[in-house]
């Protein structure tokens, strides 16, 4: 049944294929409005798991208007998901340099530095993403992240802080926390925060339990 319906999407994505051609073509239209159809089918290639179809639709756009800073942007979180981290980087940079400033691109990026290792770009990333949008946990946790790994605990310690103070149920939050004590010779501190990630595990694990 999961094939067949994957090959009707499929047969679906091509029809519209041989429809936006047709317009492209026969019909004298702004190539920007082209563009736009072929990044709204490939928005609904990846709302069906059709990756492949949407990074091919996605590229269509762009070649039509390369100017187009959220086709670019798509795509590299596309590129981001299936794992091509050197193109996700390519087009996030990209989007940027056409012009987009949002707290969600530069997390991105920041995600994908911390890929290649880069923490020095990656740490950018994080603190331009937070001054865009201070209320995102995982921001600052990933900044915590960063500093712990440069040894620069204490500012771990308060960015950890503050991704409790926004979202107090995450257990990574307090593990880390944890560690940062730890690191600082503050090993009953340290345990305490072990503890309440662990009761926090605990409970997400009795919650999945009852469902």
């Amino acid at each position: 049944m999961v094939i067949k319906l994957r090959l009707f999407l499929k047969l679906i994505i091509l029809y519209c294929q041989k429809i936006l051609d047709v317009i492209e073509h026969l019909i004298s239209l702004d190539p920007k409005k082209v563009s736009e159809a072929y990044a709204e089918v490939g928005r609904d290639c990846v709302d069906r798991g059709l990756e492949k179809d949407a990074i091919n639709f996605y590229q269509k756009a762009i070649l039509l208007n390369p100017e187009d800073e959220n086709a670019n942007f798509q795509l590299g979180r596309i590129y981001m998901r299936t794992k091509k981290w050197d193109e996700a980087l390519k087009f996030y940079s990209r989007s940027i340099e056409l012009g987009l400033q949002n707290h969600e691109i530069y997390y991105r990026m920041g995600l994908v530095h911390d890929h290649f290792n880069h923490s020095d770009e990656a740490l950018k990333c994080y603190k331009r993403a937070i001054r865009l949008d201070s209320n995102h946990d995982e921001y600052y946790f990933r900044l915590g992240l960063i500093y712990d790994n440069k040894k620069m605990h204490d500012k771990a310690i308060l960015s950890y802080e503050k991704a409790i103070s926004i979202n107090p149920q995450d257990p990574r939050y307090y593990y880390s926390l944890g560690l940062a004590h730890d690191s600082k010779g503050r090993h009953e501190k340290a345990v305490d925060f072990f503890r309440k990630a662990v009761e926090l595990q605990e409970k997400e694990a009795a919650v999945v339990d009852d469902e």
